[in-house]
């Protein structure tokens, strides 16, 4: 909405201008002037929208789960998101920049309650979960975000040993059974007793630790058996690629290598970040109950629904031949969403606004790089 607004804000001020001119009485005009926003109410907008951008930016991405699920960058996202409220908060405080507006008060409530939302889905990110599990399989992230300052130095340890008990509990089989361990541990205590008899045979004085402490010597054995390298270990110690498009599409590449971590970043990696795969679902129900269809039954507006779904996963979507079709006329037409105007997609709010705030442009006030930083980094 402040998108649109801020770009027609000529053709609104025309528009009130045009309405109050051919109002013919003071009370008549007193509604559309208060309808007339001032400049500094304008100005504010533009403010309002420079805070909101990398919120819009977090949501567009989520919402474009079709090709990329995004479950690995639901983390990262909330990390950024906060640190550009603190960021925002910390210069509204300040006696510079947007912090000298008149609206300043009004923006840091309305940014109090905001982080209150923020926080209570937030809080289902908590460790362990498959959000940080998801970043840490992502070679292009792994464990980068726990270098910012606003952790703590032991959270990078956590989290990945949290990741790898989970790999280590679901999907590892690489290491010995808990059988051949105890047959191993057997083993071996045979084989310090023999060592034991040929050392007092042989008339030598000095023992080893296994004849000193033997339960301590199967403990040592039984931590490094659990402690041995597996597809977690190789694959934390790989750098990071930057440059990969998709995680899920570089683990297809290099499932071989993985065998084992693979099977668990299919399971994590295949779950969309948000929801809106299913809502639209919910809008095509709504395309499809027109009112020559009133008399279909919900379970076969269900059915049909799953069944073009399945169709259009399989690349072969269902097509409506409308040769032989008497009422075409009649038939529902799909909705036009238009042409986006270059300037929008170019970020007119950077480029084409020029209307300065107290001396400054509105995105300065911000600070260098605030507005146009990428939300991942």
């Amino acid at each position: 909405m402040l998108l649109q607004a801020l770009y027609l804000r000529r053709p609104i001020h025309r528009y009130v201008d045009d309405c109050i001119a051919k109002a013919t009485s003071d009370r008549l005009k007193r509604p559309y002037m208060e309808m007339q926003l001032m400049n500094a109410e304008w100005e504010q907008a533009e403010v309002l929208l420079m805070f909101l951008l990398p919120f819009k930016r977090c949501t567009a991405r989520f919402e474009c789960n079709s090709e990329y699920t995004e479950i690995d960058y639901v983390f990262f996202a909330y990390n950024t998101m906060y640190d550009h409220i603190d960021d925002v908060k910390a210069k509204l405080e300040s006696n510079t920049g947007i912090g000298t507006l008149p609206c300043t008060k009004y923006m840091l409530k309305a940014i109090g309650e905001m982080e209150k939302v923020l926080r209570k889905y937030y809080q289902k990110t908590a460790f362990p979960t498959v959000y940080a599990d998801g970043m840490i399989l992502n070679p292009r992230t792994k464990l980068i975000i726990f270098e910012d300052p606003s952790w703590v130095d032991t959270s990078a340890d956590e989290y990945s040993n949290a990741c790898r008990q989970c790999f280590v509990e679901m999907y590892d089989h690489s290491n010995t059974t808990p059988a051949s361990t105890s047959a191993a541990s057997t083993s071996s205590v045979s084989t310090s007793a023999v060592s034991t008899s040929a050392a007092a045979s042989s008339g030598r004085s000095k023992r080893t630790a296994s004849q000193m402490d033997p339960e301590y010597h199967q403990a040592l054995l039984s931590r490094s058996s659990k402690r041995c390298r597996n597809d977690f270990d190789r694959y934390i110690e790989i750098l990071n690629d930057p440059d990969i498009p998709s995680a899920i599409g570089w683990w297809r590449d290099h499932y071989r290598q993985y065998p084992e971590l693979g099977l668990m970043a299919r399971d994590l990696l295949a779950v969309p970040a948000s929801g809106c795969a299913v809502e639209r679902q919910f809008s095509i129900s709504g395309r499809m109950t027109v009112w020559q269809r009133n008399h279909l039954s919900p379970r076969v507006i269900s059915d049909a629904m799953i069944f073009k779904a399945a169709l259009a996963h399989t690349r072969c979507p269902l097509r409506m031949e409308l040769d032989n079709v008497d009422d075409v006329d009649q038939l529902p037409v799909d909705e036009k969403e238009g042409t986006i105007p270059d300037e929008w997609i170019t970020g007119w709010w950077l480029k084409h606004l020029e209307r300065g705030l107290l001396g400054k442009n509105v995105s300065d006030m911000f600070g260098e790089g605030a507005v146009e930083e990428d939300l991942y980094g």
